[in-house]
């Protein structure tokens, strides 16, 4: 569960907030689209709601079982020289091979796609090579999904 209350999304040093969040409650199973142009606060806003910064205003609170994984725009912590299957199995190694294609299919990484290194990949695509699918994920895509299905589901 995620819920927002009264919240306004910025920097204290910067002496007004980017932007007032509505009142957001997210459950399990439901998901939710944040969509704006460069520059809008899309990622400053997941990370408020991540808690890695703190609200200019406002509460955020996340359910008490919640843990979450960040997987940032710019490809944080991905070895470019890893495939897709690697990089999964890094931070899901209890994950059998077929699991892993099954969960990078969600990505449309299908066949020989999943062999692919993460250099290869533009735009978003290193970001859910990221996801392990075994607990709550935000992939700085601008969307967050939340799915049931092992551990608290996947929020993407």
């Amino acid at each position: 569960m995620l819920r927002t209350e009264t919240l306004s999304v910025g920097y204290h040093d910067e002496g007004r907030p980017l932007f007032n969040a509505p009142d957001l409650l997210l459950k399990r199973g439901e998901c939710a689209a944040v969509i704006g142009p460069n520059g809008a606060g899309k990622t400053t806003f997941l990370k408020t709601l991540l808690e890695q910064i703190p609200p200019f205003s406002g509460e955020v609170r996340l359910g008490a079982s919640l843990q979450i994984g960040y997987f940032a725009q710019a490809h944080e912590g991905l070895r470019s020289d890893h495939t897709l299957m690697e990089e999964i199995n890094k931070v899901a190694p209890h994950m059998l091979p077929a699991e892993v294609r099954d969960y990078l299919a969600k990505f449309l990484f299908t066949g020989d796609d999943v062999f692919k290194e993460v250099k290869l990949l533009s735009g978003g695509g290193g970001e859910g090579a990221a996801a392990d699918g075994s607990g709550p994920a935000v992939q700085d895509e601008g969307a967050i999904n939340s799915s049931p299905g092992r551990g608290e589901g996947t929020l993407t």
